[in-house]
């Protein structure tokens, strides 16, 4: 809700006699702005993913699972990309602007800012550059299926408006402002939708790879919708920044965008220390999913399945039956994105019985939450999958009822690493990561060659991937929470 509106509102609510109960309620919301902000989140978070399903649904439908495979296949090499562009800094910007007004140092989190924002421009422009450099010296046969590369070379137009968005909105939320990002991203879903879906069909009669390059043009469109609403929302209403923080961003580029020299070394220490773990995992993970890709096909063909029955298997997979399980994260990404910065702050000012709290409280959300799914996906499977998809899609409600069983470890992962990201420990996410994901290679190639298996061997390794991650994750975060628990104990004995 803008600003202005905000204040006509509070006005009449301030002239308005107030009952027993609503002081009450103004008091219990008054006295808990983390869970004020999370349910402000998830309230925005709902509608957006309730839009984001729609656009899945629909677009099944008219680009078909050939054409989603293709734009799948795209994953790693965009995160690859993505991850040249980006360098994680945006999260470890999240972190020191967290800390930084903990303290409070709003100069600091300033001055982080901008140095962020150069290296980012910087880095957007040679990872683009070199994307096209790769696919035009003929780095497309590496892809998966090589009819993909239309789409690739389109994804720097991605890439600008996706990282200036992603520097904005880590500023804006390591001060706990959640609301105004959500309503950006809202933007950027009924921008992309609609796009997308006009392309696909005017790009359809030229084949799956022209429609995987339309999806391309469309997410660009929106991702732009994102960026300009952010930058509408903080340049008018301040994006629920406390008063006196002044928001870096190009309308103030006019101000010097060098931090003084002892600063800046110390915060190119800060940053960097919790984002090179970050970009040694995204670089991992890409890596890994480019082997991964590139072997089951070929472990696949020992069983007598084709690249394309696993092309399609795959599009199934991931562009229809993941949105529908994972769509409760619409409640878990909110506690993600407070969490990190919650964290962030209570470490800093060493109140563990808080963060242990916010841990508990998003745990048990998560869990309740997975397990719900797991009970609707594993009875309606067919009828969902029919609903959405229509009826030349049934055979992924098997897939569906089969994946279910991982949503509640996927939703209880990403509370546990947004805790482990507050805390700055990014390279025991590391560590989790390459454990893991080598069980799922491991077990993948091993049984996918079996014809008892086939692509049964890909849902069995995500699972056993998931299950392993939280049981590291869970110890990593104790651990953690027993050195805070001993470091403040000690600091309040002196």
């Amino acid at each position: 809700m803008p600003s202005s509106s905000m204040g006509r509102l509070n006005a009449r609510l301030i002239a308005r006699p107030a009952t027993k109960k609503s002081g009450r309620h103004r008091s219990f919301l008054a006295g808990r702005p983390l869970l004020r902000s999370t349910l402000a989140l998830s309230l925005v978070s709902v509608i957006n993913r309730a839009v984001g399903m729609l656009y899945r649904a629909l677009l099944a439908r008219a680009a078909g699972a050939e054409a989603l495979g293709l734009f799948e296949l795209t994953t790693p090499w965009r995160r690859i990309t993505w991850l040249a562009s980006t360098l994680e800094l945006p999260i470890a910007l999240s972190q020191v602007v967290a800390t930084a007004a903990a303290r409070p140092d709003h100069q600091r989190a300033r001055a982080a800012a901008w140095l962020t924002l150069q290296v980012l421009l910087r880095a957007t422009l040679l990872a683009s550059l070199g994307l096209w450099a790769f696919l035009f010296l003929g780095g497309g046969r590496f892809l998966a299926d090589r009819r993909a590369q239309l789409a690739l070379e389109t994804y720097p137009l991605v890439l600008l408006p996706a990282v200036l968005a992603s520097w904005t909105r880590a500023f804006v939320q390591g001060y706990q402002s959640m609301v105004p990002t959500a309503l950006a991203q809202l933007a950027e879903q009924f921008a992309r939708v609609p796009a997308v879906l006009l392309l696909v069909s005017l790009f359809l009669p030229f084949g799956s790879p022209r429609v995987t390059q339309a999806i391309m043009i469309g997410t660009a469109l929106g991702e732009l919708a994102d960026l300009l609403a952010l930058w509408w929302l903080i340049r008018h209403h301040r994006a629920g920044l406390p008063e006196g923080v002044i928001p870096p961003a190009p309308w103030t580029a006019t101000e010097s965008l060098t931090a003084p020299g002892a600063l800046k070394r110390e915060l190119q220490r800060e940053l960097w220390r919790v984002a090179l773990p970050l970009v040694g995992a995204q670089i991992y993970a890409s890596l890994f999913q480019i082997v991964y890709l590139a072997l089951l096909p070929q472990r696949l063909a020992l069983a007598g399945i084709g690249s394309g029955a696993f092309t399609a298997f795959y599009g199934q997979m991931t562009g229809m039956v993941f949105p529908v399980l994972y769509f409760p994260m619409v409640l878990i990404h909110p506690l993600v994105r407070v969490l990190l910065p919650a964290t962030a702050a209570a470490w800093e000012k060493g109140a563990t019985g808080r963060l242990r709290r916010l841990l508990y409280i998003s745990l048990l959300t998560s869990l309740v939450l997975g397990m719900g799914v797991v009970i609707v996906a594993t009875t309606f499977a067919e009828p969902l999958v029919v609903l959405l998809y229509g009826r030349q899609q049934a055979g992924a409600a098997r897939l569906m009822a089969l994946l279910a069983w991982a949503a509640p470890l996927v939703f209880v992962y990403h509370i546990l690493m947004a805790v482990l990201n507050g805390l700055g420990r990014t390279s025991a996410a590391f560590a989790i990561l390459i454990a893991s994901s080598l069980v799922r290679l491991g077990l993948a190639a091993w049984l996918a060659a079996d014809p008892a298996w086939g692509l049964d061997a890909i849902i069995v390794a995500i699972i056993a991937d998931d299950a392993i991650s939280v049981l590291m994750a869970a110890f990593a975060v104790a651990a953690n929470l027993r050195t805070l628990s001993r470091s403040t104990g000690q600091k309040r004995a002196l």
